[in-house]
Formats: structure tokens, C-alpha cells, sequence
């Protein structure tokens, strides 16, 4: 059973915006997962806008390389390529354009119209591409290449695992403004806790992908779990261009918290502003 004195805070990231901060500018999220088409082996050029790739097979994610999964001993192992055409919002011009993936078994290549934007390495942690500078307004294509192939650097090395290729997870088309909250920029821990009082402290990371240096200020409200706002954090810092900077932030003591138990599992929240 899990103590009664962890106390649990679950990040929801709202970033709010703007030149002037008068105005909000959400992060806005596509789902991705819809309309690819694939093919096993590594045809060359896959890459290319003009590949023609009307015989591969429809498919949507999550997708693996071997089906059905449960072939354990007869999964394919090589490369494979997934390719999606797709169109950009209009309104999505001066906004940072990335995708998210959430999983990619396990060695991937990220093209945009033909230009390669990104790689990663290892299938079980989630990674996001910035592609703004490749994609153009109106029609896009965006391919990937993996492959499953055992890599001693990358884990895991051995065991009772099935090595199955493939973008098996979910992927998102994200725009945020130029200056915004990093995905998995966020982090919340609880240094002090009791049933008499907590401390929280927040971690977050801030992108400026802005062209000059950004004087930011960082609200961060932490809530309980019937939504009333019990603490307000707030930092400044100047960001230099094409930089990232971590604002630390510690709350006050908050008296007789809510703690998280199974019997009582209270859920609390911080909401971050930029």
C-alpha cells in the first residue's frame, strides 16, 4: 500500500503567450495518427515528395512492423518506412511546428519534404522534432525511417522482449509561439510533506525560439483538488535567443494538504503561464 504521506501533483502546462501579453497564444495539438502509409524493407528515396508510394499499405498508429504482436518468435527485424502527407493551418504561420512522438521502435530518421529533420534512439521514451524550418504553407509530407535492429547501446540488451519495429505510439502535430513551455518541461516534486504541511517545488523549462533575447515572467499556480488556487509562484528572467532556461520555484509552506491515499485520492495541479 502506498503511504499516506505521498502527496501527488499531477502538471497540466497552459501557455499563454504573446508580443504584447495582452493577447493568448495556446499550444495548439493535432492528432497525428490518422493516414500513413507503410512498407517494410528500405527502398531508396523513400523520402522524396515525388517517391510514389500509392502501393503501400494504408495504415494509422499505432502500427508495429510484425502482425498480428503476439508472433513473438517470427517478428521481422529491418527497416521499415511510414510516410504522411498533410496540410499546415493557415493560421499557424510565425508559430514553432514540431512533431511528438510518443514511441519509435527503436533507431529513427524524421524527413520533411525530403529534408531530414531529426533522429532518435531507443523505443520506450517519447521525443518531439522541431520541423518549422522544412515545412511550407499548404501541402506537406513527412516520412520516417526505423529500423529494430539489436544495438548493445541501447536497452533493452537482453531478455524475455519482443524487439517488433514501429511508430507504436501515438504523434502529434504541435504549434506553440516562439517562446514556450518545452514538451516534458515541467517538473514537480514535494522536498517537504506532512499531514501538517508541504513545500512544492516546480521545475520549468522555458524555450525562447524567438530571433532576440525575451524578459519572461513564469506564473505558476498550484491548485487543490476542488480547483481553489492555495499557492502562486512567480519568477522573472531575461532568455537569450534559440535558448532554454529552467525557472526553480518554491512555494511557501501549504498548511494540512489534501494527501494522496487509495481511499482518498486526492489529485492537485499546477498551471503554469508564460
Amino acid at each position: 500500500m502506498l503511504r499516506p504521506t505521498l502527496l501527488r501533483f499531477i502538471c497540466r502546462l497552459l501557455l499563454l503567450a504573446s508580443v504584447s501579453h495582452a493577447t493568448c497564444a495556446a499550444r495548439e495539438t493535432l492528432n497525428f495518427n490518422r493516414d500513413w502509409r507503410f512498407q517494410l524493407g528500405d527502398p531508396k528515396n523513400a523520402e522524396a515528395p515525388a517517391y510514389a508510394d500509392d502501393t503501400w499499405q494504408p495504415v494509422g498508429l499505432p502500427h508495429t512492423f510484425s502482425l498480428p504482436y503476439f508472433m513473438s518468435t517470427d517478428f521481422y527485424v529491418g527497416y521499415g518506412w511510414y510516410r504522411k502527407t498533410f496540410n499546415l493551418p493557415s493560421d499557424w504561420s510565425g508559430k514553432r511546428i514540431s512533431l511528438e512522438f510518443d514511441g519509435a521502435f527503436q533507431d529513427a530518421e524524421i524527413f520533411v519534404n525530403g529534408r531530414k529533420v531529426g533522429s532518435h534512439q531507443g523505443g520506450y521514451n517519447g521525443f518531439p522534432v522541431d520541423i518549422t524550418s522544412a515545412v511550407q504553407p499548404g501541402r506537406n509530407l513527412v516520412a520516417v525511417r526505423l529500423n529494430n535492429h539489436w544495438n548493445a547501446r541501447l536497452a533493452p540488451r537482453a531478455g524475455e522482449h519482443v524487439f517488433s519495429g514501429g511508430l507504436y505510439r501515438n504523434v502529434r502535430l504541435v504549434a506553440t509561439d516562439p517562446l514556450h513551455i518545452a514538451w516534458y518541461g515541467t517538473f514537480v516534486t514535494t522536498p517537504k510533506v506532512s499531514a501538517g504541511s508541504a513545500t512544492v517545488n516546480v521545475k520549468t523549462e522555458v524555450r525562447n525560439d524567438s530571433a532576440a533575447p525575451r524578459t519572461v515572467e513564469l506564473k505558476t499556480a498550484l491548485l487543490n483538488p476542488e480547483g481553489r488556487v492555495v499557492a502562486m509562484l512567480v519568477g522573472k528572467q531575461t532568455i537569450p535567443a534559440a535558448t532554454t532556461v529552467t525557472f526553480d520555484q518554491t512555494s511557501p509552506a501549504l498548511l494540512t494538504p489534501k494527501l494522496w491515499h487509495p481511499g482518498h485520492p486526492h489529485l492537485h495541479r499546477a498551471v503554469s503561464q508564460v
